[in-house]
């Protein structure tokens, strides 16, 4: 992640962002694909305690892509140096990275669908797809019926393994993490609480 940072007026900050997209990184051998341009306050110059004012000020600035999007699209995103932090978290992995993530993550679930559509287990698909509280919004449909079954077991099926994809997911994440098992139970049982339907 890089970020390119100028005084106000920061009339070059832009330029200079977009002029290091698809640079490589010393170090490695990896193109650059985001860069932060980041304009900070002309009242920052004369502060007498940099990194207390800095905590406290607002500042400007947007991002930038290897492929030529600019995030907005116009004007800047405004937020404290935290903001800022949050805002590197998520750009600073890689688009493609994230596009390869989510199509594996696809064609698991597309995976899934072909099990279940093979396995021929209608009634199990009729009892999720009840569950999920799909039937109304099927039914309101002007389609054929044929159509309407069709589209009701693939759209079930879909979303039913990406309730899974997304278990396993979660699951994963807090392998790693020991807690009482009655903290645990206790959680669960106010996740299990929320209706997640509305």
């Amino acid at each position: 992640m890089i970020i390119e940072a100028e005084l106000e007026p920061a009339l070059n900050v832009e330029e200079e962002a977009k002029g290091r997209l698809k640079s490589h990184l010393k170090d490695q051998n990896l193109p650059v694909e985001s860069i932060i341009a980041l304009i900070y306050p002309e009242t920052l110059r004369q502060a007498s305690n940099l990194k207390s004012a800095l905590a406290q000020t607002r500042l400007r600035y947007c991002v930038f892509y290897a492929n030529n999007d600019r995030f907005p699209k116009t004007g800047w995103l405004e937020g404290f140096a935290h903001d800022l932090a949050d805002l590197i978290d998520l750009v600073a992995v890689p688009k493609s990275a994230f596009d390869k993530a989510t199509d594996t993550l696809m064609a698991g679930i597309d995976g899934a669908v072909s099990v279940l559509e093979n396995s021929a287990v209608i009634h199990l698909t009729d009892e999720i797809f009840s569950l999920l509280g799909l039937a109304d919004v099927i039914q309101t449909q002007r389609i054929p019926e044929a159509k309407k079954r069709e589209l009701k077991n693939t759209q079930t099926r879909r979303i039913a393994g990406a309730i899974i994809a997304n278990a396993l997911i979660f699951h994963e994440r807090i392998a790693g993490v020991h807690k009482p098992k009655q903290t645990t139970s206790k959680a669960w049982q106010n996740i299990l609480a929320i209706n997640y339907r509305t």
